[in-house]
């Protein structure tokens, strides 16, 4: 509570400020990260790197919008709704107060799910474990987002900062069985920054909390319904839904991360150079609610993020960034063993033993150009983008060992005309991408023993959702083209800018029948979008 005080606070504080500013003209968040690539880092203390331009608009700078954002279409992930529905409202801010630098936010965010399965947890993606059901469903989600930074000088060279973030929401479900998901995030991040001459270099650590709570319940008893506990590559048990103590239907999901952080820039006017590099360690447990005391799984991951651009003036700039995340997942034994003190069944566990593990690293790369005069005059750009990726999962349930990999190559392609009229400004943008992967496995099942088997469920205590591993492979591994259009209009007020945006796009992703490689079907998904807001 204490932290959510403070964000609103700083928010109150940032806002009051932008309003007794004036005319922001033609200025973006975007086209102020463009001058101090920094901005974006991690590293609250180098908000002091905008003091020029926000001198330049009167100390403060807010952008308030509202949107709605539609998605539907049969080219999805196996727990991706069939179409969806966003509502946002987000405001962000910049300030100088005196010697302090302030930056504050805060958003709001519901969606409407359509025909929803599979989506035991918030982020599926982010655990190997995951309790869920099969049956399709309406369902919704509701965030509330919060943040807010503030940073001082100390003399000429150094800045110590502090960044405060918090996120608190729900997810459920309309459908037997119903999933109700209540979800808490905070981050506590302090920093310093260092700036000698054309150098800037700054260091950051902190740590992240998050929580999920997931309570299942059933409505209409008349039929049998029936939850699958998830252990990695979609290898489940499954068992009959109970509302009964007895029976495993909540559970609470806990990540405690440790984050670091380090940037250098060499910045002459004309040339600037950046380099970045973030590291996310973090530690999962997920296990019932209830007095026994079950553990259903340990996740523990490293995440290694590194980035650097080279930007010439206000026309050239090269970015390429790396990213290489390690997980791995663990499994308890244990039997439930009677109490002799409160003659109460519970939940011992004698050892801890790997049954997961999860390898991915991508490579991106960019040159982007831009035909401008200044930070807010430009008359067109382009950007071209290439990509890699390369991932390894497998997940051992002994004597068998249940293998996938798959690489990616992308292609992207964007650019910009700006059109001036008066107190009317246009932008617009085509975009386009193409993605595909060269090879990969499936599912490769192994014995220790004898090498290479057949897939089958004989002889373990698992089987596999075939229809889940099948749609989650073909949509990661598609041969996928991709296009969009974005329309934006700004008009400057007497104190304001208004603007808006049009977003529309599609993409086309060949999806290969993992049984049949001869039979491919071509499958779509379509996104539009539809944001308002004032610059001020």
């Amino acid at each position: 509570m204490k932290a959510l005080k403070i964000n609103i606070i700083v928010l109150l504080m940032c806002c009051s400020a932008a309003l007794s500013g004036q005319s922001k003209g033609d200025y973006t968040f975007e086209k102020m990260e463009w001058q101090n690539p920094l901005l974006q880092s991690s590293n609250a203390a180098f908000m002091r790197l905008s003091d020029t331009l926000l001198t330049t608009l009167g100390g403060s700078f807010t952008d308030l919008n509202a949107g709605v954002l539609h998605k539907a279409g049969s080219f999805r992930n196996a727990y991706d709704p069939k179409s969806s529905t966003d509502a946002v409202l987000d405001v962000k801010s910049y300030t100088r107060l005196g010697k302090l630098y302030l930056s504050g936010s805060f958003g709001y965010d519901y969606t409407w799910m359509r025909q929803a399965r599979l989506l035991g947890l918030n982020e599926p993606a982010r655990s190997p474990f995951m309790l869920t059901d099969t049956i399709p469903g309406n369902a919704s989600d509701e965030f509330y987002r919060l943040q807010a930074a503030a940073a001082l000088p100390l003399g000429e060279k150094f800045t110590i900062a502090t960044d405060l973030r918090y996120t608190a929401g729900m997810m459920a479900k309309k459908k037997d069985l119903r999933n109700l998901n209540t979800l808490m995030n905070f981050e506590f991040r302090p920093a310093l920054s260092y700036t000698a001459g054309p150098f800037t270099a700054g260091v950051t650590a902190g740590i992240r909390r998050r929580t999920e709570l997931i309570e299942y319940k059933q409505i209409d008893s008349s039929t049998e319904k029936y939850i699958f506990e998830i252990s990695g590559l979609w290898t489940c048990n499954a068992q009959g839904y109970s509302d009964s103590e007895s029976t495993r239907s909540k559970r609470y999901k806990q990540t405690a991360s440790y984050l670091a952080g380090a940037a250098l820039q060499y910045n002459t006017g004309n040339l600037v150079w950046t380099a970045q590099f973030d590291m996310d360690r973090s530690n999962d447990k997920q296990g019932e609610t209830k007095y026994n005391n079950f553990k259903a799984g340990d996740y523990e991951s490293l995440l290694l993020n590194g980035s650097t651009s080279l930007q010439f003036g206000l026309k050239h700039r090269l970015s390429a960034s790396y990213s290489n995340e390690k997980g791995a997942g663990y499994k308890y034994l244990q039997r439930q063993e009677l109490d002799p003190a409160s003659m109460v069944r519970q939940w011992v566990d004698y050892a801890r033993y790997n049954c997961y593990s999860d390898r991915y690293s991508n490579l991106d790369a960019s040159y982007t150009f831009r035909q401008a005069e200044s930070l807010t005059s430009i008359s067109w750009g382009a950007t071209a983008g290439f990509g890699m990726s390369d991932r390894e999962r497998a997940y051992t349930e002994y004597p068998q060992r249940f293998c996938q990999d798959y690489r990616t190559l992308s292609a992207s392609l964007s650019f910009t005309k700006y059109l001036y009229f008066n107190n009317l400004n246009i932008e617009i943008t085509p975009s386009a991408a193409y993605t595909t992967s060269p090879d990969g496995t499936m599912f490769d099942t192994v014995n220790e023993d004898e090498g290479h088997i057949s897939i089958t469920s004989s002889g373990t205590k698992e089987f596999v959702l075939t229809s889940a591993l099948r749609q989650e492979y073909g949509y990661l591994t598609a041969d996928v083209l991709s296009a969009g259009l974005k329309l934006r209009l700004s008009r400057q007020l007497e104190k304001a800018t208004i603007y808006g945006v049009i977003n529309a796009g599609g993409w086309a992703g060949s999806v290969t029948d993992c049984t049949d490689p001869s039979s491919v079907t071509l499958q779509k998904r379509g996104c539009s979008s539809l944001t308002i807001g004032f610059i001020f």
